[in-house]
């Protein structure tokens, strides 16, 4: 299944596996200020790189629900 990572869910995955912006840079092949602007919500990844970020990261469809999930709850 293709899945499309929003800002928030990067930045959440960046900081659960103690990356730095830089390392998701390197990740997608993009410069750092635009993985910011990604998590800040101006840009997006599209399925290919946050299928990248998925696979570098250890993320599976199971976390990345959960994960979102966690976005969800903490807007409450």
């Amino acid at each position: 299944m293709k899945t499309q990572i929003t800002g928030e869910e990067l930045r959440l995955i960046r900081t659960l596996r103690n990356a730095r912006v830089i390392d998701v840079a390197n990740v997608v092949n993009r410069a750092a200020s635009a993985v910011c602007y990604v998590e800040a919500g101006n840009r997006t990844l599209d399925e290919l790189q946050s299928q990248e970020v998925m696979t570098q990261y250890d993320i599976d469809e199971d976390l990345l629900n959960k994960i979102r999930q966690t976005i969800k709850l903490s807007k409450l």
